[in-house]
């Protein structure tokens, strides 16, 4: 069966057709426009500053991926967690530090840590060590650690500006077990700094328990 058209019916049908048109664009232009923009950045860490060795425009460290003879190391910080120079550093929250056996070979002793109350960042509880070497351009540095946590924490193992702005060096996040474990961290460094730029931190404050760490060294190889 043939459908023929009238002049006046092409004028409906065409008439039609432009309304659906007109809808659709109407339609578009009324999206959001936050489904058109690009997505937010993500906000970066402030710019490092450097010694004069060093330029602010450079970064601190990558991750090494080089074989490295660590053989040759020199040792940077050595395995003393329990001596003076580590203090705590206690913006919000409550910590209690103690002394107590590590059963560790070449490690008799650990420093064990109760987080009694937390704050509001995890580095609102930490114990910090100063680091009075320089890091150089190109060397490689290693971080080892002992830790253990019967509750399961997290701890933060950071080297970074020992003053505002803190850029960071090198930062690893692990989850203690119940049992003695080492950890370990390596990287290159890519720019100079000065003799006390540094200071290396274990920050705490991700939940309520204890934690033991021992054997925490540096080591670099230029």
């Amino acid at each position: 069966m043939k459908v023929i058209l009238k002049p006046a019916g092409v004028l409906v049908v065409l008439a039609a057709f432009g309304a659906l048109a007109v809808l659709a664009i109407t339609k578009k232009a009324r999206q959001p426009e936050a489904m058109s923009r690009p997505p937010t950045p993500a906000r970066s860490e402030a710019a490092p500053k450097f010694s004069k060795t060093g330029g602010s425009s450079q970064e601190l460290s990558t991750r090494s991926l080089a074989k490295v003879n660590w053989a040759r190391a020199k040792r940077i910080l050595e395995p003393d967690i329990t001596g003076p120079n580590w203090h705590s550093l206690i913006t919000k929250g409550k910590v209690e530090n103690a002394v107590v056996p590590a059963m560790i070979a070449g490690h008799p002793f650990a420093r064990h840590i109760t987080i009694t109350e937390l704050g509001v960042n995890p580095w609102d509880l930490q114990i910090a060590h100063p680091l009075e070497v320089a890091f150089k351009k190109k060397s490689h540095v290693r971080l080892t650690y002992w830790g253990r946590s019967k509750d399961g924490c997290n701890i933060a193992a950071v080297v970074e500006q020992a003053s505002e702005p803190y850029a960071k060096v090198a930062s690893r996040v692990a989850k203690l077990t119940p049992e003695w474990k080492q950890y370990s961290e390596e990287w290159e460094q890519t720019a100079d700094t000065e003799p006390g730029w540094a200071h290396i931190d274990f920050q705490v404050g991700y939940q309520i328990g204890e934690i033991e760490l021992t054997g925490v060294q540096l080591d670099s190889v230029e």
